[in-house]
């Protein structure tokens, strides 16, 4: 069973490590390690990436407790390694997942509505909500949601057992997690089992963006970004903003009136036209 630095310490970027096993699959290497810092998909949030010395790890899973890393390079079964984490990759999952729990908590918290799925991917971030929301709820969560990360508080993942768990009051439990079980909770705030990466603290999260939300199998859909995604899409969506409002002469605050106006004016000349 591979040893999971990265559940003791998620700012872990580099460790020395020991060739378990080597097999070839298509055109990658299925490498299992005594220990690694690179963390496999799971529980929602996507594999890191990395270097076994100078070989490229695109893509990393959890299989029976042994991390399997899919690396370009072939290595001997004992031979000593240097894992090295692509911290940026990291950060940007950690940002996304730990905001994650954050929103699901705000949404709970301020709501009521429990987060029964959560996906990722490279450019989008979802939950569901069993439950409908309006802009009103939405902003709401949104703003607490960012509260807790300006207080920039403490992050911590224990394990424990069922009856200790069981005392826990919790935003989200799984019933069919028995034994060690891993808890992941920020102080006065959100509490549930996970098995990813977090901060240490809140604050390293920088941002919470909600960018859309529609109705969903009886409940919500909600798009958002975190972190340095959440920076570079309203970054974007500004540059069209301005862009869309000196075209049409207006006030950014004024473009949904004017392209309105305009939208307006193009069916009355389209409808002239057939006269």
């Amino acid at each position: 069973m591979t040893e999971k630095l990265f559940e003791i310490n998620s700012m872990l970027t580099e460790c020395d490590a020991t060739v378990v096993s080597c097999t070839p699959k298509d055109d990658k290497f299925l490498v299992v390690l005594d220990r690694t810092v690179i963390f496999p998909e799971g529980g929602g949030q996507l594999s890191d990436q990395g270097k076994l010395d100078d070989a490229k790890v695109s893509y990393a899973a959890d299989k029976g407790g042994d991390v399997i890393h899919y690396a370009d390079k072939a290595f001997a079964p004992g031979q000593k390694v240097h894992v090295t984490l692509d911290w940026p990759i990291r950060m940007d999952r950690m940002q996304q997942h730990t905001g994650e729990h954050i929103l699901s908590y705000a949404f709970w918290k301020s709501c009521g509505a429990n987060n029964i799925g959560f996906h990722m991917n490279e450019d989008m971030v979802t939950i569901d909500l069993d439950k409908e929301v309006n802009q009103e709820e939405v902003n709401k969560a949104e703003n607490l949601a960012n509260l807790e990360i300006w207080q920039n508080k403490q992050i911590s993942a224990t394990y424990m057992n069922d009856s200790e768990v069981a005392k826990l009051t919790m935003r989200k439990k799984n019933e069919n997690v028995h034994g060690a079980i891993r808890i992941v909770a920020i102080d006065n705030g959100d509490i549930c089992t996970c098995c990813g990466t977090h901060f240490p603290q809140t604050g390293a999260i920088g941002l919470i963006k909600v960018l859309r939300f529609e109705k969903h199998k009886g409940g919500t859909r909600v798009e958002f970004n975190c972190g340095a995604r959440a920076l570079k899409n309203m970054q974007e969506r500004n540059i069209v903003l301005v862009d869309t409002s000196n075209m049409l002469s207006v006030k950014e605050v004024d473009v949904p009136e004017a392209v309105t106006r305009l939208k307006t004016e193009l069916v009355e000349l389209a409808a002239q036209s057939k006269e």
